[in-house]
């Protein structure tokens, strides 16, 4: 299913701070929203999964609207900070919760985490820890795979590179190509960091004070350009 949005508006009081008016992201794509603290990408994400109303203007998921209907629920995955969490619980227990959500039965679950495996590297399933007793990183990890094991059409991820180490990106960056090139799944991914957008993304879309300035397909000239505004602000900083 195709994500559009249309003629979307956010302010808070007076205060504009995301302005969508046409932008549609087909099936299977995987775009990266890049900006500086403040560019409105986490707002983005909210208002697609419904934590925030628009002032105006409509997200769809296909036939549906978000804001009007429930059902593009069970087709999204999304993970966008620790708040997503239950964290008195240990990772098996939020896992089987869930995967109950998406009507999956703890040994399906079961079954499904061993694909993931390698990304918890040993530190996170069988260790007697709430997930308020895990590393950031870890909690991070426990929310990321969350989004991922119900094998969702579309999947939301804010900021996803933050607490994990270099490793663990190289590997995220694995499994998101694994999954989108296995079910033709859409990805969003939110991010400051450039260099590991730069390697999974098929489109990047650059966000500033909530207006998006650049909206292009990932290539050397695009990469340039990126890094170049990013220099930019360095120096006009």
């Amino acid at each position: 299913m195709d994500t559009k949005f249309r003629n979307i508006l956010k302010k808070y009081n007076d205060k504009k701070v995301l302005e969508i008016n046409d932008l549609t992201v087909k099936q299977g794509e995987i775009v990266s929203i890049v900006g500086n603290n403040g560019a409105g990408k986490t707002t983005t994400f909210r208002l697609m999964l419904d934590l925030i109303k628009a002032t105006a203007g409509l997200v769809t998921f296909g036939n549906f609207v978000v804001s009007k209907s429930e059902n593009w629920k069970k087709y999204v995955g999304a993970f966008l900070d620790n708040d997503f969490l239950i964290d008195f619980l240990r990772p098996e227990e939020y896992f089987n919760f869930v995967g109950s959500l998406y009507s999956m039965k703890q040994r399906q679950t079961k079954a499904k985490l061993l694909d993931y495996s390698h990304f918890f590297n040993d530190e996170i399933m069988n260790n007697g820890k709430l997930i308020r007793e895990l590393s950031s990183g870890n909690k991070q990890k426990v929310g990321i795979v969350s989004a991922l094991m119900h094998d969702p059409q579309i999947i939301i991820l804010d900021e996803p590179y933050n607490m994990i180490d270099p490793t663990s990106k190289l590997k995220l960056n694995a499994m998101l190509k694994r999954i989108n090139a296995k079910h033709n799944t859409t990805i969003f991914i939110s991010s400051n960091i450039l260099e590991p957008v730069m390697d999974v993304s098929t489109r990047i879309i650059l966000l500033e004070k909530g207006i998006i300035i650049s909206d292009k397909q990932v290539d050397d000239n695009y990469i340039a350009e990126l890094n170049s505004y990013f220099l930019e602000n360095i120096y006009a900083a």
